[in-house]
């Protein structure tokens, strides 16, 4: 891992990895759970289980040595108890495991399920390069200590058990079968008990392990977050080149509505704005172009194309270009003003058809 990863990792790439399927996990995690569940199910269930499990065998052997009755009969229906009854047990542990690995499943991915994790990719079936990635990475060496680890705990823990017990075991053979089994169930809980115990926590330490690994990919330099950012928003120099084809759309739209201009106003060269009035429809004047310098020349440019009146009154010519927007009426404070600059172009208009 790079040293410069430095930045939080973005809203964008935690739900890349979470669609590809990297979250933080562990098998040892689920494992460790359903065998607390089967723990937990053989302590409270076990017991009559393995009782009505003898019982079911005194019966059958009893069936089968019956003289007075049929030997291939009863041997069969010996048979066909034993099998219901193991195929009730199975079949309802088996739902509870597959419930339960569900849900743990569900629980350390929140649901998540990505078809990337079992897609087939071809450069898998490179067993050179598959040890190369693995051992490049160090997650050959870390699952090979936490094996070791889990081994090494688990013998300990048989042999801590087991020592003190070891003794007691051969007396078992002179006392009644129901206590010799109470016996050895209690034995095996204990050992699963003091195994599940010590797993448990190597699980936990695996889980840390992955997620610590995962906020370490999780982390991006400063450079993957620009051109992120880029890719969201754009490329700043595309954003600015449309942004100023915007701006020459937007004055070649305002250049073109000069036509419909009824004067235009400059100071006379530094501002120009183009004003248009329609006496029968009543309303304000409204301004239809406006700008300075370059843009004023355009204006006055096309004023004179389309024979717009154009007079010179710098203060107003100002003062509209201030306060007013394009397309829109001229501030009612600048009505008076304007109605005398209308009234003048219109006894010059009038004065030039008359001559």
């Amino acid at each position: 891992m790079s040293d410069d990863r430095t930045e939080e990792p973005t809203a964008k790439k935690r739900e890349k990895f979470r669609e590809d399927g990297r979250v933080p996990s562990s098998r040892d995690v689920g494992a460790v759970m359903l065998c607390a569940v089967v723990l937990v199910a053989a302590s409270v269930f076990g017991a009559p289980i393995a009782r009505e499990a003898f019982g079911l065998m005194i019966r059958s052997l009893r069936r089968i040595g019956d003289v007075h009755g049929d030997p291939q009969g009863m041997l069969t229906e010996a048979g066909a108890d034993a099998g219901a009854a193991i195929g009730v047990v199975a079949l309802g542990g088996s739902t509870v495991l597959l419930v339960c690995a569900a849900a743990i499943g569900v629980a350390q991915t929140g649901g998540l399920w990505s078809g990337k994790l079992v897609g087939f990719k071809l450069d898998r079936l490179g067993l050179i390069k598959g040890l190369q990635r693995a051992f490049a990475s160090g997650d050959a060496l870390t699952q090979l200590g936490m094996t070791i680890a889990k081994a090494a705990a688990i013998g300990t823990v048989l042999w801590v058990v087991l020592v003190d017990e070891i003794d007691r075991l051969p007396g078992l053979l002179n006392v009644a079968p129901d206590v010799a089994l109470d016996t050895i169930g209690a034995l095996l809980v204990r050992i699963a008990m003091a195994a599940l115990a010590v797993t448990a926590m190597l699980a936990a330490a695996d889980w840390f392990l992955s997620f610590r690994k995962l906020s370490a990919d999780l982390r991006m330099t400063k450079q993957e977050v620009k051109d992120e950012l880029k890719q969201q928003e754009g490329d700043p120099l595309v954003r600015q080149r449309m942004r100023a084809r915007m701006r020459q759309i937007g004055r070649n739209r305002m250049l073109a509505a000069v036509r419909t201009a009824s004067v235009v106003i400059v100071n006379p060269t530094h501002y120009a704005v183009a004003l248009a009035y329609d006496p029968k429809t009543g309303g304000a004047p409204k301004l239809v172009a406006k700008g300075i310098d370059h843009l004023a020349a355009k204006i006055r440019e096309e004023a004179r194309k389309h024979q717009i009146p154009i007079v010179a009154n710098p203060p107003v010519a100002r003062a509209i270009h201030a306060a007013g927007k394009v397309g829109r009426e001229i501030p009612a404070e600048l009505f008076e003003v304007v109605a005398r600059v209308l009234a003048y172009v219109y006894r010059m208009t009038r004065w030039r058809n008359a001559a």
